[in-house]
């Protein structure tokens, strides 16, 4: 590493340095391109995985709490269509609810994440971007969620209140 004066040539310094032999004359850009494209590729395709695998799981585990809670409510939802509560109605709850869990799980994350990040041995920067990329797939997941619940919920019949 190596500042150079203003009035300096940094061509005639650069082949200089060359000439060592054992050195060699990087820019400031080309720096970045060898730590960022070569040295770090591995670890970035890793972060990336995880970050596939983590996606998957939360939109199981996500599905899975608002299929079920659906699955708990197929009483009530048959009680609401025997009075004549719309589809609408019924698809407008579970969205809700999804989103509900969506946001909640969210806001909890995010909290836990600022509490537990000083505690880690290297610096972790959460962009405005990072989050708002989290919160779309949030929002994505807990839309497919609802609308697996309300698949289920559009099959339960009226009468099944009776039995």
């Amino acid at each position: 590493m190596a500042s150079l004066d203003p009035a300096a040539d940094p061509a005639r310094i650069a082949s200089a340095v060359l000439l060592w032999g054992d050195a060699n004359v990087l820019s400031q850009a080309e720096q970045q391109a060898l730590l960022l494209d070569k040295r770090l590729w591995k670890l970035r395709i890793q972060i990336l995985a995880f970050t596939g695998v983590l996606l998957v799981v939360m939109t199981i585990v996500v599905s899975l709490i608002i299929y079920m809670m659906t699955i708990e409510k197929i009483h009530q939802i048959a009680m609401l269509k025997l009075i004549g509560a719309r589809s609408w109605v019924i698809a407008s709850m579970i969205i809700q609810e999804a989103g509900a869990v969506g946001v909640g799980g969210f806001g909890f994350g995010v909290a836990a994440a600022h509490l537990v990040f000083p505690y880690f041995p290297r610096r972790v920067v959460i962009t405005p971007g990072d989050l708002t990329m989290l919160f779309l797939a949030v929002a994505a997941v807990s839309t497919f969620a609802g609308l697996l619940g309300i698949f289920r919920a559009m099959k339960v019949r009226a009468q099944e209140v009776l039995s």
